[in-house]
C-alpha cells in the first residue's frame, strides 16, 4: 500500500515538472481587449486561456489554446453578453457538437429565438443538423468556414 502511495506521489510530482510555464498577456486595439497566455520561452505560441472583450468590456470570445491551436469549448458572445455560439475544437478545427443562437429582442433575460445545432468533424458539417428544434437537412462534409 505504501508503495502505491509513493508511486502516485512520484507520478503527480513528475508530471508537474513537464508542465510548460506561461505568461499572461493583455493587449488592446481599436477592436477590443485581448487577454491570453503564451509560453514563457516562446511568446508567439498561445497556450492556455484566451478571452476577447468588446471595447465596452463585455466578453466577445473565450476558449483555450494548446500549443497555438484552439482546443476544447469556445464560446462567442454578442455585445449584450449573450452566448451566440458554442463550438468544440480539436487541433484548431471544429469537432463535435456546435450550437448557434439568435436573439431578436433587446431583453437580455429572454431565451434565444432560434437555435441551430449539429456536429462537425474536421471542420466539416456532418450528420443531422437541427434548426429551431426541427431537423432541416442531412448534410455531410460541408464547410462554412
Amino acid at each position: 500500500m505504501k508503495f502505491i502511495l509513493w508511486l502516485l506521489i512520484l507520478l503527480l510530482h513528475s508530471s508537474s515538472l513537464f508542465a510548460q510555464k506561461t505568461k499572461k498577456i493583455t493587449k488592446k486595439d481599436e477592436n477590443g481587449i485581448y487577454k491570453y497566455e503564451v509560453l514563457k520561452d516562446n511568446q508567439n505560441i498561445k497556450n492556455g486561456s484566451y478571452i476577447e472583450y468588446y471595447l465596452t468590456k463585455e466578453k466577445r470570445l473565450e476558449g483555450e489554446y494548446i500549443n497555438n491551436l484552439r482546443e476544447n469549448v469556445w464560446k462567442k458572445y454578442d455585445m449584450d453578453g449573450r452566448v451566440i455560439s458554442i463550438e468544440q475544437f480539436l487541433n484548431d478545427k471544429r469537432n463535435g457538437k456546435s450550437r448557434y443562437f439568435e436573439y431578436r429582442y433587446a431583453d437580455r433575460t429572454k431565451p434565444p429565438t432560434e437555435i441551430t445545432e449539429g456536429e462537425f468533424k474536421n471542420d466539416l458539417q456532418e450528420g443531422v443538423w437541427i434548426f429551431n428544434e426541427k431537423i432541416i437537412k442531412r448534410q455531410t462534409n460541408t464547410s462554412y468556414h
